[in-house]
């Protein structure tokens, strides 16, 4: 019996990351980082192949504050339509380099999207970002073609001519799933339990 909840014990600490991967969306032609950025920025893609995400970043030196990541449907990948998903979550603070939101959701073939990252609050300074020029697209970056940039809390400005350096985490997250929680906590029960009977 005390093998079993060990083992269970055991499981519930092994890491699920081995299978995550990042698809990193931006064009050829590098406009350099920004700042004083104030609404959000946004990519028009066409998905070229199924995809399911468990997390989507962008790639700046953001300022610590609560942020959301958009998804819109859109006809062309130059305009958006309706809300598709979103999620919030606190990011930033941690210097230049990779902010990721935890965000579950499938791309599929032949769909176009537009997909926004933005401050939580309306016109909030939330610091600088990698910036890419459009003047290239449309571009093939793995399973997607990227189409377009955007800025606007809403990503109705797709008139600029700059879109942000984002990243489309496949597979699994390194965020431990409450599953695993929940097996991790039943092993230490059955764990405790074991050592109960045996005093």
């Amino acid at each position: 019996m005390k093998k079993i909840f060990f083992t269970i014990l055991c499981l519930g600490l092994l890491p699920l990351s081995a299978n995550a991967t990042v698809i990193d969306v931006h064009s050829t032609s590098s406009y350099g980082v920004g700042g004083g950025v104030a609404q959000g920025r946004a990519q028009g893609i066409l998905v070229n192949s199924n995809f399911s995400v468990s997390a989507i970043g962008i790639y700046g030196n953001l300022v610590a504050q609560s942020f959301d990541i958009v998804v819109y449907s859109s006809i062309n990948g130059h305009s958006a339509g309706s809300v598709l998903a979103s999620a919030s979550a606190l990011a930033g603070g941690t210097g230049l380099g990779w902010n990721n939101i935890a965000f579950n959701f499938n791309f599929l073939a032949g769909n176009y999207y537009v997909v926004n990252w933005r401050p939580t609050a309306v016109n909030s300074n939330w610091g600088s970002l990698d910036y890419y020029r459009d003047n290239v697209l449309p571009q093939i970056v793995g399973p997607l073609t990227l189409v377009e940039g955007f800025s606007g809390f809403s990503a109705i400005g797709a008139a600029n001519t700059l879109h942000p350096r984002l990243g489309y985490v496949t597979g699994v997250s390194d965020v431990p799933e409450p599953a695993m929680f929940g097996l991790f906590l039943l092993g230490l029960i059955g764990f405790g339990i074991s050592r109960r009977k045996s005093i």
